[in-house]
């Protein structure tokens, strides 16, 4: 199972940091700031932004519909109206809209469908309260709530991807297990020796559901505390859209816009030109920046080498508020802001190639898939004719099992790719 342990290890903040939105979140959130502490419980008035910085018209409402499985688009919706962090954190502002709904970078939800499942019923229900009272209210965005907000919202992203590909890998080891299960019986009937060989690899295939069942549980439990949900809910999800590869000129143009958009980066430039030294300190408490690393053979440096994804997001580090005052001068915060640049431009560059790779690699396994389904399929037919042994025909389905698998987690990799790079660029999902 080393293949499914590498997920628990992708988001370093996972269970405990799970605690920590129940307990209050992130250290000095739930506390009284005093006049020599940098104030961490409001956005102050000077983090507030013309919502046209971000250049983005408000996004067509996305159809919000449980009983048809939740995509990722819906549960970052989701996430960001129902986190119950974000939710006090906007109570205390006195802001009711979310916003990633006032920036254009979350599409509000549409909630037309009746739903017809009690837990759709019920998502909904939440939903429609939540959006109560959230129309529009200005044209300032709160850039300490908006970057608590993107993170709450790439987290989900995140665990969304990453519980879809729970969920799909043991329906496909849930169908091999009944017909393996079903060829046992087969062979039994038939007095054939392959009946042990079908058995053994039958519950193979159940130590391994039960294996995913029992690491996919810590999962589920992770993304429904972020997502403000029971945690025994087992959501509905579905795959959406695999995103396009960002062109090189694309990319370019997201980056000269970078420092003007990402909402860490802005509110350094405000501190770096401002002679207020809580104000500077208020910035590298509530604006710490957002860590991925890649991790794996080749480093970073290798598009094609294989790598996994660790992505660090503050919000849900009980370090943040600590801040050495020493550190908060003007020179400081303007080195952090262009190091912050620099450095995340390489790694944007880097996560686009191999994203790029990824995409290729899947429509590789994709094609590769498809042809070994139709040899499958052949070779049921002749082994139900009796033209092929239980042992060849059992060979084959193993094979395609592990292609099927492979599958799933070539998508997973090239989804938390695109996710980590969406973070960094701060571009919608659909971008």
């Amino acid at each position: 199972m080393a293949l499914w342990r590498r997920c628990v290890r992708i988001c370093r903040w996972g269970a405990v940091a799970v605690l920590a939105i129940w307990l209050g979140g992130c250290a000095g959130l739930g506390q009284q700031a005093s006049t020599d502490t940098p104030n961490l419980n409001r956005p102050l008035a000077a983090f507030d932004v013309d919502a046209t910085r971000f250049g983005k018209a408000a996004p067509k409402p996305y159809p919000f519909d449980p009983d048809n499985g939740m995509d990722g688009t819906e549960v970052a919706i989701l996430a960001v109206l129902n986190n119950p962090q974000l939710a006090a954190e906007r109570g205390d502002a006195k802001v009711a809209r979310p916003q990633l709904f006032a920036a254009g970078l979350l599409p509000r939800p549409s909630l037309e469908r009746h739903p017809r499942s009690s837990v759709a019923q019920a998502l909904v229900a939440r939903v429609a309260s939540r959006m109560a009272g959230t129309a529009a209210n200005g044209h300032k965005i709160h850039l300490t709530l908006l970057w608590d907000e993107w993170q709450v919202a790439q987290a989900a992203r995140m665990l969304y991807a990453r519980r879809l590909t729970d969920q799909q890998s043991l329906n496909v080891l849930k169908g091999f297990a009944a017909l393996f299960h079903a060829q046992q019986q087969r062979e039994q009937a038939a007095g054939s020796g392959a009946a042990d060989t079908m058995l053994a690899a039958r519950l193979n295939v159940e130590r391994r559901m039960a294996a995913l069942r029992s690491d996919g549980a810590q999962d589920r439990r992770t993304l429904n505390a972020v997502l403000g949900l029971a945690p025994d809910l087992d959501l509905p999800l579905v795959a959406g859209k695999v995103p396009s590869a960002a062109g090189n000129r694309a990319v370019a143009s997201s980056l000269q816009r970078l420092g003007r958009r990402r909402p860490d980066l802005v509110a350094l430039g405000i501190g770096a030109g401002s002679g207020d030294r809580l104000l500077r300190e208020t910035v590298l408490a509530r604006f710490p920046p957002i860590r991925v690393a890649l991790q794996g053979a080749g480093g970073e440096a290798k598009a094609s080498g294989p790598a996994q994804v660790d992505m660090q997001l503050p919000f849900f580090d009980d370090s943040l508020g600590r801040v050495d005052p020493k550190l908060a001068t003007r020179e400081y915060l303007r080195h952090q802001r262009q190091a912050r640049i620099a450095r995340d431009s390489d790694l944007i560059r880097t996560l686009q190639a191999r994203y790029a790779h990824a995409r290729r690699q899947l429509r590789a396994r994709s094609a590769s898939l498809s042809r070994l389904q139709e040899s499958v399929e052949r070779a049921r037919a002749a082994y139900q004719a009796g033209r092929l042994p239980g042992g060849a025909f059992l060979t084959m389905e193993k094979t395609l099992l592990s292609h099927q698998l492979a599958w799933l987690q070539d998508r997973y990799a090239m989804l938390e790719l695109h996710i980590a790079m969406q973070s960094l660029l701060f571009l919608p999902a659909g971008s």
